[in-house]
């Protein structure tokens, strides 16, 4: 059975040790605003086997959109699957649950979300009619042996890191407007605009701040500027580098990969996470970076489907 049910939604993010931070009700409220977000609940005999939440916005003269709020990395059909059931039976309760979830989307014109790594099968999606996409996070799956961690570094990495040592001092801070500075210039490095404002980027920072959700890492030279900055966010289980910057000037200093290092180990040691994520780019500069760190490549999935014709039209002679 499939519910619409933000106050059962809400309980279950508060229960759920699992369940990654993004997917959480009081950071939908914040990414797609509070009347722009459903979502789907599969439960059964009061056993809850899956959640779908969704943001909706509108294509004018064509219709709904589901879609992909800012600076959200993933979202889609998160599975609670009870453990100790065989492959077989477990398969097939995965299918169900995902097929109604899939059956109770409502009419939409658009549909183009990127789902969470722990997402397998999109069967379901591809019997009706979806198209799916193949992307990539890198993920450090177990930072408790950080000794191990720091040698599975690239040699390049950890060179860097002994540099950065001698020149900066890596501190937190609440200094939200120096990180986007420096978050804003890495933009500007690559020639591409910011896809958000600081008024925006204070929205988020309170959110995931009034629920113990964030670090904010800065890396200082001696004089005093900043060479790098991270924000990291972090469930109960996982860690992720949310956001960088970095002072194009300052690059050489190696602060970047210092930070990354100090977040490894402060996720381990202060948090007592397990996981570390990067993500994930198909870009292959940064890609290559994160791989430096000797992460894994995990895969996940991005699903779309037009049902626009006049979507289908425009898709057909650009680059979608």
């Amino acid at each position: 059975m499939i519910i619409k049910d933000k106050a059962r939604y809400a309980l279950f993010c508060q229960e759920y040790k699992n369940l990654p931070v993004y997917f959480n009700n009081w950071y939908l409220d914040y990414a797609c605003g509070e009347n722009n977000w459903e979502v789907l609940i599969c439960i059964e005999n009061e056993q809850l086997y899956g959640v779908l939440p969704f943001y909706k916005s509108t294509i004018p003269l064509l219709g709904k959109k589901i879609g992909m709020p800012r600076i959200t990395p993933f979202m889609g059909v998160y599975l609670v699957i009870p453990e100790g059931l065989k492959k077989v039976s477990r398969g097939s309760l995965e299918k169900k649950v995902v097929g109604e979830l899939v059956d109770a989307l409502p009419k939409f014109c658009y549909f183009n979300v990127r789902f969470h790594r722990s997402f397998g099968n999109w069967l379901p999606f591809f019997w009706k009619g979806y198209l799916q996409q193949t992307m990539y996070t890198y993920v450090i799956p177990d930072i408790s042996n950080t000794e191990e961690v720091f040698a599975n570094f690239k040699s390049s990495v950890r060179n860097k890191i002994r540099k950065a040592e001698h020149l900066v001092t890596v501190e937190l801070s609440q200094d939200i407007e120096t990180f986007y500075l420096l978050n804003k210039m890495s933009f500007e490095r690559q020639n591409k605009k910011i896809g958000y404002d600081l008024a925006n980027l204070k929205r988020m920072d309170e959110v995931f701040a009034r629920n113990n959700a964030r670090r904010i890492f800065l890396a200082k030279g001696n004089d005093g500027r900043v060479h790098s900055a991270l924000y990291l966010t972090f469930d109960r289980v996982t860690a992720y580098v949310h956001l960088i910057g970095e002072d194009p000037a300052l690059r050489n200093s190696g602060a970047g990969a210092l930070l990354v290092w100090e977040a490894i180990k402060y996720a381990h040691r202060d948090l007592g996470l397990t996981e570390f994520d990067f993500e994930g780019s198909v870009i292959e500069n940064i890609e290559e970076n994160r791989r430096a760190y000797g992460a894994d490549q995990v895969p996940y999935h991005r699903i779309r489907k037009v049902n626009s014709f006049m979507l289908r039209l425009a898709f057909s002679v650009i680059k979608w």
